[in-house]
């Protein structure tokens, strides 16, 4: 049975169709997922079904909170939820670091009861490692379908600008309002889309894994995922629109490749012997499979080394690199008369495609310095009626 997804009068997102004969353990989100025009008024009435308390805090950036925080504040607040609003500052965007985590950390108060995150990836992964740290649960208000992380269960950060994963709870609920969702910049949806088709990749690299080292494939899962890219492909133009139904498809598509990357990671937590590590090797057999490199590592020392050094020139460098290279074969019985000739050959052929370039280049500059053309195409920009950066566009 093909999985298929549906709503319930309270535009709830329903999966069914999951079972089939495969060795994974198949169990339908227990989250809440809401995808629907103007959904955000019902926001309060979501967060009373799950009984997630009436004191919460609220982020979100400068951005988010014109696109929906504002609104989103003075809902919650109408309905006797207290607020504390967590604004995060930034001159540009907003990075998922330890300030913002801390920022976040710092508005948590005593009787706080949950999290809510309005925003897309930063300010819900911010949001995501503060519930795994504190153990309250979050809601995730998306305003844009720009990645497929609402529904994951790990947290891409930056901890002194290097990139870490930390794990970190699904929201308890995901409110996708299409209508705020539609206000997202074009590279935010294009962004969005290149996410869905990148699990073609990822579904690819299950199956070869299943091939190579008998991972359990789960069929179901991987249909899901090339429903939702062909679905995509199919109604690209709507979605390029902006159209309801196109960021509706679009979300949706986020949603399912979400909840297949959540789907693995917990099987994966839960039976790691469906998915299992490659070979261990002790330190001294990595030592020893390295020191194959130690010669080649010694000539790039050489050549760089004499050149920053200043014994000799670039060009000299290249001889000597060239020489040991040689050398290096000649130790190893590598060189024969056919390999000679291949390199020589090569060689000669990139010697003349190198003067060719430079033949072309003398010409070309003696072609604009004689027509003046550089001079005519500044002032042809100069003369547009527009801030002529634009050309870069």
């Amino acid at each position: 049975m093909a999985a298929s997804i549906s709503y319930d009068e309270n535009h709830r997102l329903i999966i069914s169709g999951l079972e089939c004969d495969c060795a994974c353990e198949h169990r339908i989100p227990d989250q809440d997922i809401y995808v629907g025009e103007d959904i955000v008024e019902k926001l309060p009435e979501y967060i009373g079904k799950r009984k997630l308390g009436r004191n919460c805090v609220l982020v979100c950036d400068k951005n988010t909170f014109r696109v929906a925080g504002e609104r989103v504040e003075k809902i919650l607040k109408a309905a006797g939820i207290n607020v504390i609003m967590c604004l995060l500052k930034r001159e540009g965007d907003v990075d998922p670091d330890e300030r913002s985590v801390g920022e976040v950390l710092l508005s948590i108060q005593p009787e706080t009861e949950f999290l809510v995150a309005v925003g897309s990836g930063s300010i819900t992964d911010t949001c995501r490692v503060n519930a795994a740290r504190t153990g309250l649960p979050f809601v995730s208000v998306g305003t844009a379908p720009s990645m497929d992380g609402y529904t994951s269960a790990v947290a891409p950060l930056l901890l002194r600008g290097l990139k870490i994963h930390r794990q970190g709870p699904c929201p308890e609920i995901i409110c996708c309002d299409t209508r705020i969702m539609a206000t997202a910049p074009s590279w935010m949806i294009a962004a969005g889309v290149g996410d869905v088709l990148g699990k073609f990749i990822a579904k690819a690299d299950w199956k070869i894994g299943s091939i190579i080292n008998d991972e359990v494939y789960c069929p179901t899962c991987g249909q899901i995922v090339t429903d939702a890219v062909n679905r995509l492909i199919d109604n690209v133009d709507i979605i390029k629109a902006k159209t309801p139904e196109g960021i509706q498809i679009l979300i949706e598509g986020l949603l399912l490749a979400g909840m297949f990357m959540l789907y693995i990671y917990i099987m994966a937590v839960r039976h790691p012997e469906m998915a299992p590590r490659g070979p261990k090797y002790t330190l001294k057999e990595k030592i020893a499979s390295s020191l194959g490199l130690l010669p080649i590592l010694g000539l790039f020392v050489l050549v760089l080394g004499s050149i920053v050094v200043g014994v000799c020139s670039p060009t000299e460098g290249g001889g000597i690199g060239a020489v040991g290279a040689f050398v290096y074969a000649l130790v190893r019985r590598k060189v024969t008369w056919k390999n000679l000739l291949a390199s020589l050959e090569e060689t000669g052929e990139l010697t003349a495609r190198i003067l060719g370039i430079m033949v072309g280049v003398a010409v070309l500059g003696y072609f604009f310095a004689q027509t003046r053309l550089p001079f005519l195409l500044a002032d042809f920009i100069s003369s547009l009626p527009f801030n002529r950066y634009w050309v870069f566009a």
